[in-house]
C-alpha cells in the first residue's frame, strides 16, 4: 500500500485491496506492480518500454518483432556482433523461430481471406435429374417430403 497522502486522497481506501494487474497478470495492491518495483527496460530499437507481450502471448510488445523486414535486418546486423559465438547463435535462432511465426501468421490470414472470398455453390445434380448422394435433402424427423422446405448438404470445394 502506498503511503503517498496524495495518492490516499485521490484512490482512497479502495486502493488498498487487492486486484488483478493488467500489467503483470497477477494480484496485488493497487500502484505495487512488481514491474514496476524492477524498473522499466527500453527498447534500443524503438525507445519504449516494453513488458513481456501483448494478450498473453499472442503478439509481441515491440512493434519492431511484428515486422518481418525489422527482424530480418535484425538478422543481418548480427554479423557484426562483437558478442561472444554462443549468445549471437542463440539470437539468430530465435530471430529465425519469429520470422518463422511471423510467415506463418500470414499464410494463415491468406488462406482465410481466400476462404472467404469462395462462393458457395449450389448443389450439383447427375444426369436424368437425380441428385448426388452428397446432396440428398434433408428432412427433419417425422415429416413427409415435400411438407418443409428442405435443406441441401453442398459438397465441399475443390481444392
Amino acid at each position: 500500500m502506498s503511503d503517498d497522502p496524495d495518492f490516499m486522497r485521490m484512490f482512497g481506501n479502495n486502493a488498498t485491496l487487492n486486484r488483478m494487474c493488467l500489467a503483470c497478470d497477477s494480484m496485488h495492491v493497487v500502484g505495487q506492480c512488481p514491474l514496476k518495483r524492477s524498473g522499466a527496460e527500453h527498447c534500443g530499437l524503438c525507445g519504449l518500454a516494453h513488458y513481456g507481450y501483448v494478450a498473453s502471448g499472442v503478439k509481441a510488445a515491440c512493434p519492431h518483432f511484428s515486422s518481418e523486414t525489422q527482424v530480418r535486418l535484425m538478422i543481418d546486423s548480427l554479423k557484426m556482433s562483437t558478442e561472444p559465438r554462443e549468445i549471437v547463435d542463440e539470437a539468430r535462432k530465435y530471430l529465425r523461430g519469429v520470422i518463422g511465426n511471423l510467415v506463418k501468421k500470414k499464410r494463415d490470414a491468406e488462406m482465410q481471406e481466400a476462404a472467404r472470398s469462395r462462393p458457395i455453390l449450389p448443389p450439383k445434380y447427375l444426369k436424368g435429374g437425380s441428385q448426388t448422394a452428397q446432396s440428398r435433402p434433408i428432412l427433419p424427423p417425422g415429416l413427409p417430403r415435400g411438407g418443409a422446405q428442405t435443406q441441401w448438404r453442398v459438397a465441399p470445394q475443390g481444392r
